[in-house]
């Protein structure tokens, strides 16, 4: 990636937060509150690392998705002079900000805590990422690929199935998995998430 692609990607990471700075504010003031109720003995306190980045992940990409799926935005932006890699490349990468952004004030609120327990081992830490990364993947793929309405699709049935496994008492700190295998489930995760990337790049509509 060139001096100049890293910039673009920049000016265009800087454009989607400033679209939706109040909204994110607002998901940021939920995000604390959240953390601070459920840090303790709240059933939900092991979906922390799933829970921050997706409430980031949908007051900025998603609702940036909503507003370039639209028509006249869409229009406009293919006649920037910016590439359709590009394009791809700052949705991916801003996600992962998002990601990084969530973990970082997970710990940072848990150390403000320090008689609350965390209530993950590193093994459950990687897979609850692994999941988070495959949520990000597939909605951007296919989005990307098809509709901001289509995307809902994987939206939905990845949240779907946490909420039918967690009714059903199967939790992330549940979860007992050696440290060895939940690193290529990690591993993996963040290979699909390059794939999706490559395959977004690729059949952009």
């Amino acid at each position: 990636m060139t001096q100049n692609h890293a910039s673009m990607i920049i000016n265009l990471i800087k454009k989607d937060f400033s679209f939706v700075i109040i909204l994110l504010l607002v998901f940021s003031t939920s995000s604390l509150m959240f953390i601070v109720y459920v840090q303790t003995t709240h059933p939900l306190k092991d979906t922390i690392l799933f829970m921050l980045p997706l409430w980031y992940f949908t007051a900025v990409i998603v609702k940036m998705c909503y507003i370039e799926d639209k028509y006249s935005t869409s229009t406009f932006l293919k006649s920037l002079p910016v590439s359709k890699k590009l394009l791809v490349l700052e949705k991916f990468i801003l996600s992962q900000i998002l990601l990084l952004i969530g973990i970082v004030e997970t710990v940072i609120m848990y150390l403000f805590f320090p008689t609350a327990i965390f209530p993950l081992n590193l093994s459950q830490i990687l897979l609850e990422i692994a999941y988070v990364e495959l949520y990000f993947g597939s909605y951007l793929y296919v989005f990307f690929r098809f509709t901001y309405f289509t995307a809902k699709l994987p939206q939905n049935l990845i949240i779907g199935t946490w909420f039918c496994l967690y009714m059903n008492r199967i939790t992330f700190d549940s979860l007992t998995i050696p440290l060895y295998y939940a690193i290529l489930i990690f591993i993996a995760s963040l290979g699909s998430v390059y794939l999706f990337m490559k395959l977004s790049i690729k059949h952009m509509r």
